[in-house]
C-alpha cells in the first residue's frame, strides 16, 4: 500500500521505532520522540545500503518521492547515491575563495626565498578580494561556469579597468590550475574566455622635442623622492635615448645613485659644466660613498653628462 499525505500526517510515535513502507525501497521511519525520517534502502554491488531523504514535514511526501527518483536514476547509471552525495558535500567545501587562499598561501615560501616579489602576491590578493570573492567566493569551484566568470570580468571592464580585468582573469586561471592539481576540477574554464575581453586602451605619448620641456622632465626625474627603485629606473631609462631629441642631441645622460645630490639649472664649481645649443644646463653630482653602496646593486662608478655641442 502506497503512502498518502494523510497517512504520513496521522502517524503517531510509539515506544519503539516503526517503519511505513512506500515503494521501491522508500519508507518513512517514525521515531519514539515523534520525528519522521524519509529513508531509501537499496543494494549496490551486492551490498545493502540506506540513505536519508529528509525529515517530515520539512520534506513532504511529494518532495521525498522526487529525491527517491533521483537516487534511483543514479543507480540506473551504476552510481552509488551515497558516494555521490559525499562527493558533492566535499565539493561544496572547496569554494573558490578557499582554493584561492590555498594558492596564495603556497606562494609565501617563494617570497621568503626571494623567488617571487611580495608585491606580486599583494596585488593578486587585492584583485581577488576586491573583484572576484564578492561574486564567486562562496561558490564551489567545480560549479563555476565560464559565462559566470565572464560576467564578473565584464563588470570590471565597465569601470574602465580593462587591464585589471585581464589581470583578474590571469589570477583566476592560476587558481583553477591549482584546483586541477588537487582534483577539484577537470579543466581551466578561463581558456574558454580567450579573446572575449577588450584589449587595454593604449595612450601613445609623443616624444619631447622642445628643449624647455626636456629641462622640466629632467628636473621632475631628479626631484622624484618616492620609491627608490622607480627613481633609479627613471634615470636609467634616460640612457636609452629613445626619442628624437635624445638621439639627435645627447650622447649619453647621467645615472644617479641612491645617495646622490644633484641640481639642474644652477651653477656650481664642483659640477660638470657643459652646454647644449638651446640652453645652458649645469649638473652637480656628488658621488656616493663606497660604504653607502655596500649591499646595493648600483654601479660604484656612475657616468657623467656629456652633451653634444
Amino acid at each position: 500500500m502506497l503512502l498518502t499525505s494523510r497517512i504520513v500526517r496521522a502517524a503517531r510515535p510509539r515506544e519503539r521505532r516503526y517503519v511505513l513502507a512506500d515503494e521501491h525501497g522508500m519508507s518513512l521511519h517514525v521515531m519514539p520522540r515523534g520525528s519522521k525520517w524519509w529513508r531509501f534502502r537499496y543494494r549496490f554491488q551486492h551490498a545493502e545500503r540506506m540513505i536519508s531523504l529528509g525529515v517530515y514535514p520539512g520534506v513532504n511526501l511529494a518532495t521525498a518521492r522526487l529525491l527517491h527518483a533521483d537516487a534511483r536514476g543514479l543507480l540506473a547509471r551504476a552510481i552509488d547515491p551515497s558516494a555521490d552525495r559525499k562527493e558533492k558535500r566535499a565539493a561544496s567545501a572547496h569554494t573558490f575563495e578557499v582554493v584561492a587562499r590555498q594558492w596564495l598561501k603556497l606562494l609565501q615560501p617563494r617570497v621568503a626565498k626571494g623567488q617571487l616579489a611580495a608585491d606580486t602576491v599583494k596585488d593578486a590578493t587585492r584583485i581577488l578580494e576586491r573583484d572576484i570573492f564578492p561574486a564567486l567566493g562562496i561558490r564551489s569551484i567545480s560549479d563555476i561556469k565560464a559565462h559566470e566568470l565572464l560576467m564578473v570580468l565584464k563588470q570590471i571592464e565597465l569601470k574602465g579597468l580593462r587591464h585589471t580585468a585581464r589581470r583578474a582573469k590571469q589570477r583566476c586561471s592560476r587558481v583553477f590550475r591549482h584546483a586541477i592539481g588537487l582534483g577539484y576540477v577537470e579543466r581551466d574554464i578561463t581558456e574558454d574566455l580567450r579573446g572575449l575581453l577588450e584589449p587595454p586602451q593604449v595612450r601613445h605619448r609623443p616624444g619631447i622635442t622642445d628643449p624647455a620641456r626636456l629641462v622640466e622632465l629632467l628636473r621632475a626625474i631628479d626631484g622624484y623622492t618616492r620609491r627608490e627603485v622607480i627613481g633609479i629606473a627613471l634615470k636609467l631609462a634616460l640612457l636609452g635615448g629613445v626619442n628624437h631629441f635624445f638621439r639627435s642631441r645627447l650622447s649619453f645622460l647621467p645615472v644617479f645613485g641612491p645617495h646622490h645630490r644633484s641640481t639642474i639649472g644652477q651653477s656650481d664649481a664642483e659640477g660638470v659644466r657643459s652646454s647644449c645649443r638651446f640652453e645652458r644646463i649645469k649638473v652637480v653630482l656628488r658621488w656616493p660613498r663606497r660604504r653607502a653602496l655596500r649591499g646595493r646593486r648600483v654601479a660604484r662608478r656612475l657616468p657623467l653628462v656629456r652633451w653634444a655641442r
